[in-house]
């Protein structure tokens, strides 16, 4: 089907002249055009190409091949990148844009990510924030600059946020900060505005700061 559909296309064809599973990756296939090494494809390529020795191909053909081998490859970066932890859809794009990879290519492995569910970034951002939270004790504002750094879009920020930040809760944990702050500037005495400073830079709200000092002092 492969070779009936692209056959008219009016370019030189090459003859395959032998294919062998190569001997360190033993899953692909190298291919042999006219008699002489030309490239391999994944198991995946073959499935969907599956060529065969005295077939003849077209350079058309051969680039199609090569293409879809080339989204193999930078498809299995991309799952292989998000297996180590969850990731937000720029965090992915970024890091094949390191690797000087087509805009075309990442595009297609992208929603090739987004269609299964690979890629989600509202559960991305929930999980990001509840270690913001937790494990950084940072402040809404905090978070939600790092949320739109990580590229995620600001109608998700404003539902995880709603989803996730209680204003008491961020208030309590400012108090703890500030408390804990202030008992290592006992003889400071700029320590109100340090605190003040402090508390600011963990990104929580002016307001919450405010009732926080209130407390303290």
């Amino acid at each position: 089907m492969f070779e009936t559909r692209l056959m008219s296309e009016n370019s030189t064809s090459r003859v395959i002249t032998k294919i062998e599973f190569q001997v360190k990756r033993i899953t692909r296939r190298s291919i042999f055009l006219d008699g002489e090494y030309s490239f391999s494809i994944s198991p995946e390529t073959y499935d969907l190409f599956p060529i065969k020795k005295g077939q003849t191909l077209t350079d058309k053909q051969i680039q199609v091949i090569q293409n879809h081998e080339q989204f193999e490859k930078v498809k299995n970066l991309a799952l292989n990148y998000i297996g180590l932890r969850i990731r937000s859809t720029k965090e992915v794009q970024t890091y094949l844009k390191r690797k000087k990879i087509h805009e075309n290519v990442i595009n297609r492995v992208i929603q090739y990510c987004n269609e299964r569910n690979y890629l989600d970034d509202y559960a991305f951002a929930k999980a990001f924030t509840k270690d913001q939270l937790n494990l950084n004790k940072s402040g809404v504002f905090k978070i939600r600059s790092s949320l739109r750094t990580k590229g995620i879009a600001v109608e998700i920020i404003d539902l995880v946020v709603e989803e996730l930040i209680n204003r008491d809760e961020q208030l309590d944990l400012a108090a703890k900060l500030g408390k804990r702050k202030l008992r290592l500037l006992t003889k400071d005495i700029n320590k109100k505005q340090k605190i003040y400073r402090f508390l600011i830079q963990k990104g929580f709200s002016r307001d919450v700061v405010a009732e926080v000092l209130k407390l303290l002092f």
